[in-house]
């Protein structure tokens, strides 16, 4: 009788290994079922559970501007907004004093602080995103300075 032990051994680890993946297979599927009663329960009582997944990505801004609008009269494509198109040859340009007679409010905005701009009903209509903190945002601005040099180069 010739037992490879060490083969023995690999067919052991290789049968725990498919055993757990089973069973963590089995875990996720029944920690999804309890989670999804969980949300139907919370939402039957009016509790809102959504998880935030891209939270690492959100800024928490004070810096809002409120507005007469309703974000629902807004025309929308696939979630952007869409302007009416003017005819051909009526382009016209408008200074601040024109757009401020006609209703639009000046904002402060330092171009680096996220800035909300809500509706009547005080949900967020637009945002000025503002600009990372960092060196990641420096980084960025040199990249795309080089590719514009080499781009204007060719």
């Amino acid at each position: 009788m010739n037992y490879d032990l060490e083969a023995g051994l690999q067919e052991v680890v290789s049968q725990i290994e498919e055993f757990e993946k089973r069973k963590n297979k089995r875990n996720r599927a029944r920690s999804e079922r309890r989670s999804k009663k969980r949300a139907l329960e919370a939402e039957e009582q009016g509790i809102q559970t959504k998880r935030w997944k891209h939270r690492k990505f959100m800024v928490e801004t004070q810096a809002f501007t409120s507005t007469d609008a309703q974000a629902e009269d807004l025309k929308a494509a696939e979630g952007g907004w869409v302007g009416s198109q003017k005819k051909t040859g009526s382009r016209s340009e408008n200074n601040v004093q024109q757009l401020l007679e006609r209703g639009f409010k000046l904002a402060k905005w330092d171009g680096k602080t996220p800035h909300a701009i809500l509706d009547k009903s005080e949900r967020v209509a637009a945002v000025l995103a503002g600009m990372p903190s960092g060196s990641f945002q420096q980084e960025v601005v040199e990249v795309a300075a080089l590719a514009f040099l080499a781009g204007k180069q060719e």
